[in-house]
């Protein structure tokens, strides 16, 4: 009987050793995923106030990457919009647009306004982007608060 178990756990271990999946390796490269190819900055509606729109002038350019990003975020790796985020925490914290949309099944939503610019700080703009689904005609909102970094880049933050 000893001979059969000792036999048994040979066999175990030499299964073991012969089907252990192999560690996949994991690119440094990072992953890249379709984005929206609509013209966001042309959805920017302009604020009354001269500074709030010297301030988006200069964020522009990382609002509509964030934008375009986040109208295609089912579509991205998981994960991927971590790098927007002034915080790493806050990923946990940011929910899809599409997530309210019911009826949108796949693909990117479309932008239909970024607005309600609010300069909240000196290095700090707070504004609105309503999202609208092609195929159902449904319409999310959601508010982000974009920090301009010490080294003249700006990450964000999700309004929730």
């Amino acid at each position: 009987m000893k001979k059969l178990a000792l036999a048994s756990v040979v066999i175990v271990l030499a299964a073991c050793n012969q089907t252990a999946p192999k560690k996949q390796e994991v690119s440094s490269t990072p992953v890249q995923w379709q984005k929206s190819t609509q013209n966001i900055a042309a959805t920017f509606v302009k604020s009354k106030d001269s500074k709030v729109n010297g301030r988006m002038k200069q964020a522009e350019a990382s609002i509509v990457d964030l934008i375009s990003a986040s109208a295609c975020d089912r579509e991205a790796p998981k994960g991927a919009m971590k790098k927007y985020w002034e915080n790493q925490n806050y990923h946990n914290m940011y929910v899809s647009p599409m997530n309210s949309m019911q009826y949108h099944k796949k693909g990117c939503v479309n932008v239909l306004r970024v607005n309600n610019w609010n300069m909240v700080a000196k290095n700090a703009l707070k504004f609105s982007v309503a999202y609208e689904s092609p195929q159902s005609g449904e319409v999310s909102d959601r508010r982000f608060t974009a920090l301009e970094q010490s080294d003249g880049s700006w990450l964000f933050q999700p309004n929730v």
